[in-house]
């Protein structure tokens, strides 16, 4: 992959809650920040490969955090055929079936990347999900549990665990995950 550099900045403006910019979308506001970054810089936009799959993962993974699953399956669907990105793009496809309710297709999803990759513990966490929003809260406590014990510093698998553990009517062990949880989040805010 080339090396990326720093060559200008630029933000949005900042606005109020119901104020003028309420109406904006965040992808449109986005849109402003690239078309000004473009002009200041005088890169030639052409110059940029809307069909790079780095590219295209992050897109998605942008669309997905906006709420916007379905736009995200486009984008990570048409980056999948990269093996670099593959893995990316199967996280990205399977947290937006589960944001669109299709716990199956999720799951599916997730059974792939561990397959495929079975040393990224992403696959663990998304099958964890699924599970539970399929309702065995068994199977989603098992998953969660290693997940959280090969990633430590993810405050969100401990939620998932505690609400695995709570379906299953252990609400002690679910409090002690969301205590841990809060901890793991608190940490990681003051590293930043």
């Amino acid at each position: 992959m080339a090396e990326a550099y720093i060559v200008e900045a630029v933000r949005t403006a900042g606005g109020r809650r119901g104020g003028r910019l309420a109406g904006w979308h965040p992808a449109d506001m986005a849109g402003e920040v690239l078309n000004a970054l473009v002009e200041r810089t005088g890169i030639d936009p052409k110059a940029i490969d809307p069909d790079d799959p780095e590219l295209l993962v992050r897109a998605a993974e942008c669309r997905l955090r906006l709420g916007d699953p379905m736009r995200a399956i486009v984008m990570a669907k048409k980056a999948r055929r990269h093996e670099q990105v593959r893995a990316d793009c199967l996280d990205v496809l399977a947290r937006a079936h589960l944001d669109l309710g299709e716990h199956g297709r999720a799951m599916d999803l997730a059974n792939s990347l561990m397959s495929g990759f079975p040393d990224d513990p992403r696959g663990l966490h998304l099958r964890g999900r699924a599970s539970l929003a399929h309702g065995n809260a068994g199977a989603a406590a098992r998953d969660l549990e290693r997940y959280v014990r090969q990633r430590p510093g993810d405050p969100s698998g401990y939620g998932d665990l505690a609400r695995a553990l709570v379906a299953l009517g252990e609400r002690e062990r679910a409090a002690a995950q969301e205590r841990i949880g809060a901890y793991v989040a608190q940490g990681s805010e003051a590293s930043r």
